[in-house]
C-alpha cells in the first residue's frame, strides 16, 4: 500500500505534535511547511514586494524561498501560533479588517492565529482578532495564480493542508540519520546542530511524482560510471537526482530510478556508508522526522551591537545564531583587537552553548578603548565569512572620580614622602601596577616606580627623590581598570629627609632581627615587604592579631613594611643582620 509522501508527513506531524497544544489533529510546531490550498492545489506564497497585500497563493516553487513557512507556538499563550518566513510573521493588518500583513514581530498580538484541523488533516487558520469567523482564504476564485489572500468568511477556500518540507531522515534498522558527511552519503548518531542531516524533499519540476532530496544545497545523485554509489550535486534537474517514495505504515522506502527493470532502495551497507541496493527488508526502510532545521546558519544578535559605544568593561561577548551551532574550526583563532595600539587581548576563546557563542578574553576592556572583534570563516560551522564588528567602551561607567592626590598639585614636601591618590569609590585591587612615572623637570624618570592599589587608593612606590627638586607624576591613561583618564600632577621636595612611622595600632618587631620580623595588628591589614629600591618582596592579608615575616631568605640590608589599615598606611624600617 503506497501513499504519498505528503500523507505520510502528516500522519507523522500528528505523532510529533506539542504536548500543550489542545487541538490534536493540529499540524505540529517547530517544523517547516509548504502550506496548500486545498480547493485550488496552489500554495501559500509571500510577495515581498506587495507591501500592501504581500500574502497570495501560487504554484509549486521547488526553490520554496517565499513559500516555506515555520509554524512556531505563541510565547504568550500556548493554544495560539505564529507563521513565519524570512524572518517575519503573517500578521493582521490594524488598518483594514480584511488584509494580512507581514510584520517584524511574533509578540505582536496580531501575529497570533489559531488553527483548527479536522480528521482529513485539514486545517483552517485564522488570525485571532478575527478567529471564529474569518479564516485565511484566497480572494475570489481560489484557482487563480497570484491571488492575494485575506481574512474571509466560511466557504470552499479556507481548508489548507500543511505539508512537512524538512525532514531528519532515521533509519529503521540501525536507528541512525542519513547524514552528509563531506560529500558523502553516511548515516551517523542524530546531531544536535542538524549539521548534514536536514534534508529537505521537493517534487521534481519534471515530474510531481518524483521527489528531489537535498541537504545544504546539494541533491542526493546516483553516480553516472557507479550505479550503486549515491554522490551530491548541484543540478537537481539531473534525471539521476529523481527519486521514488513508497510509503507503508509509516515507514519509507527511497527507490533510485536509474536501475531499468530493476526496484533498487537506499539502504546502509555497513554502519557507516549508504548505498542503492535491492530490497533488503528494514535495511531499507526509513522514518521521515519533519523538523524546522536546516538552511543556512546566521546571525540572529551580536552583544555589544557593532557601533556600540557604551559598552560595559565586564560585558560578555556573545553572538547569538539562528539555530544550534557547532565549532568547525579553532574556537582559539578569534581575536579581540585594541584597534588604538594594534595589540590583541591575551587568552581570547570562544564557548558555545546551544545558539549562543560567548567569547571570554584573560586581558581586561580598558574603558573608552575600541575594540575589533573577528570569527574568521570556517570556525562556526555552516557560516563561512568572517564575523568581525567593532565597539567602544563606555568612558566611566562606574562614575571614579578623584577626591585627592598626597602630595597635593604645587605642594613642598619631604624627600620621602608617600605619593597616593584617593579616589571616591573602591578600585579593584592591583599588586604591581606598570605605567606610571615620577620624572623631574629635566625628564629624567625616577628609578623603580609602580602603583598598587587597595580599597579606594592607589598608592605609588619609588627608589628616592631628590631634595629641592620639581617632580611629575603621571599614571598614563588605561593603568586603572575603572578610572578612564590620565592623571598628572607636580610637586617639589624640600631638604626635609627621614623614613616617618605613622601610627595606626601597628606593633612591628623586633626592628633589628636575623630572620623573624612579628606585625601586631588590631583590625584587618595588608602587609608588605619591599626593599629601599620599592622591589616588593612579599605581601600578606590579615584580619587581626600577628603575622610573621620571614627575612631568612633575603641578603642583609634595611628593609621596608608597610601596614595598609583602612586605606591607611604606616612605614616601618627593619633591618636584617
Amino acid at each position: 500500500m503506497k501513499k504519498n509522501i505528503y500523507l505520510l508527513a502528516m500522519m507523522l506531524v500528528g505523532c510529533l505534535l506539542c504536548g500543550t497544544t489542545k487541538a490534536a489533529n493540529n499540524p505540529a510546531v517547530d517544523v517547516d511547511y509548504r502550506i496548500r490550498n486545498v480547493s485550488s492545489g496552489l500554495y501559500l506564497t509571500i510577495d515581498p514586494d506587495n507591501a500592501s497585500n504581500p500574502v497570495r497563493v501560487n504554484a509549486y516553487d521547488a526553490k520554496g524561498d517565499y513559500q516555506i513557512f515555520k509554524l512556531s507556538q505563541d510565547a504568550s499563550n500556548a493554544e495560539r501560533y505564529n507563521l513565519e518566513i524570512n524572518n517575519q510573521f503573517l500578521t493582521h493588518s490594524s488598518k483594514n479588517a480584511w488584509d494580512i500583513i507581514l510584520g517584524t514581530s511574533s509578540s505582536d498580538p496580531l501575529a497570533e492565529l489559531v488553527l483548527t484541523t479536522d480528521d482529513q488533516e485539514q486545517t483552517r487558520f485564522a488570525v485571532v482578532a478575527n478567529a471564529g469567523s474569518k479564516w485565511v482564504a484566497p480572494d475570489k476564485d481560489p484557482a487563480t495564480p497570484d491571488m492575494g489572500c485575506y481574512t474571509d468568511k466560511d466557504h470552499a477556500g479556507i481548508e489548507w493542508v500543511f505539508e512537512p518540507v524538512k525532514f531528519r531522515v532515521k533509519n529503521v534498522a540501525t536507528g541512525l540519520y542519513m547524514t552528509n558527511v563531506d560529500n558523502a552519503l553516511k548515516i551517523a548518531d542524530i546531531s544536535e546542530t542538524g549539521e548534514g542531516q536536514i534534508f529537505k524533499i521537493d517534487k521534481d519540476a519534471s515530474d510531481p511524482e518524483h521527489f528531489n532530496i537535498s541537504v545544504d544545497g546539494k541533491y542526493l545523485t546516483q553516480h553516472a560510471s557507479n550505479a550503486w554509489t549515491v554522490i551530491f550535486e548541484t543540478n537537481a534537474a539531473d534525471p539521476k537526482a529523481e527519486w521514488l517514495l513508497s510509503t507503508a505504515d509509516g515507514l519509507t522506502k527511497i527507490q533510485a530510478l536509474g536501475f531499468a527493470g530493476t526496484t533498487k532502495f537506499l539502504a546502509p551497507q555497513n554502519d557507516e556508508n549508504i548505498y542503492i541496493d535491492t530490497d533488503g527488508g528494514s535495511k531499507n526502510e526509513w522514518i521521515l522526522e519533519p523538523t524546522s532545521g536546516g538552511g543556512s546558519v546566521e546571525i540572529a544578535a551580536i552583544v555589544p551591537a557593532d557601533g556600540a559605544t557604551g559598552a560595559m568593561p565586564n560585558d560578555a561577548i556573545t553572538v547569538t545564531f539562528n539555530k544550534p551551532i557547532a565549532a568547525k574550526g579553532d574556537l582559539g583563532s578569534i581575536t579581540i583587537t585594541n584597534v588604538a595600539t594594534g595589540n590583541p587581548l591575551e587568552g581570547v576563546l570562544g564557548v558555545i552553548s546551544g545558539k549562543v557563542l560567548t567569547i571570554t578574553h584573560e586581558d581586561p576592556l580598558a574603558l573608552k578603548a575600541t575594540y575589533t572583534v573577528n570569527i574568521p570563516a570556517g570556525v562556526i560551522s555552516g557560516y563561512d565569512d568572517d564575523i568581525t564588528w567593532t565597539f567602544t567602551v563606555a568612558s566611566n561607567p562606574y562614575g571614579v572620580k578623584i577626591l585627592s592626590q598626597t602630595p597635593a598639585s604645587g605642594a613642598s614636601v619631604a624627600a620621602n614622602t608617600p605619593i597616593e591618590v584617593l579616589f571616591n569609590k573602591n578600585i579593584p585591587y592591583s599588586d604591581e601596577l606598570n605605567g606610571i612615572t615620577i620624572a623631574d623637570n629635566s625628564g629624567n624618570k625616577v628609578a623603580d616606580v609602580f602603583g598598587w592599589t587597595l580599597y579606594s587608593k592607589l598608592f605609588i612606590e619609588y627608589s628616592a627623590l631628590k631634595p629641592s627638586t620639581t617632580y611629575t607624576v603621571t599614571v598614563a591613561e588605561g593603568v586603572l581598570q575603572t578610572y578612564p583618564d590620565a592623571i598628572s600632577w607636580s610637586f617639589t621636595t624640600n631638604n626635609t629627609t627621614g623614613i616617618g612611622n605613622i601610627s595606626i595600632s601597628a606593633k612591628v618587631y623586633p626592628t633589628l632581627t636575623s630572620d623573624i620580623v612579628t606585625v601586631e595588628v588590631e583590625n584587618p591589614a595588608i602587609i608588605r615587604l619591599f626593599t629601599l629600591s620599592g622591589q616588593s618582596l612579599a605581601a600578606y592579608n590579615i584580619q587581626r592579631g600577628s603575622q610573621i615575616v620571614n627575612l631568612s631568605g633575603y641578603p642583609n640590608g634595611l628593609y621596608l613594611i608597610k601596614v595598609v589599615v583602612n586605606g591607611q598606611v604606616s612605614t616601618h624600617k627593619v633591618v636584617k643582620k
